[in-house]
């Protein structure tokens, strides 16, 4: 059984963010399903690559990629399919606090603008 998957984040390209799937210790090539927070299937979006290690086990990396602007939980899962058992990974990608951000940039232009509020330049 392979060692427990991790996600990494790889950044953003245009208008997409990539998500790389790796693990480590796989025999025999392991099948890796990407799945979204609502359970569909991003397999269509895949892109798996299989490299052998020194003792004769697979190192596997799988990406897809995401809209920068997608709100959603991400789970990598992949495989034994002799020993019928599993390893997944989750990533969350979290929304910008937009607004608590606007909020706090509007109430510090009303300070400065506010006629009781002074201020000296030296």
């Amino acid at each position: 059984m392979g060692q427990q998957p991790w996600i990494v984040m790889e950044g953003q390209m245009g208008t997409s963010i990539r998500l790389d799937c790796r693990s480590e210790g796989w025999y025999p090539e392991p099948p890796i399903l990407w799945v979204n927070g609502d359970g569909v299937n991003m397999m269509a979006q895949q892109e798996t690559t299989y490299q052998p290690d020194d003792q004769g086990l697979f190192i596997v990396s799988s990406s897809i990629e995401i809209s920068k602007h997608s709100l959603n939980k991400y789970t990598c899962l992949i495989n034994n399919v002799i020993l019928k058992e599993s390893r997944e990974a989750h990533i969350q990608i979290a929304a910008k606090k937009k607004k608590a951000t606007e909020a706090k940039k509007k109430k510090a232009t009303e300070e400065v603008t506010d006629p009781n509020v002074m201020i000296a330049l030296n």
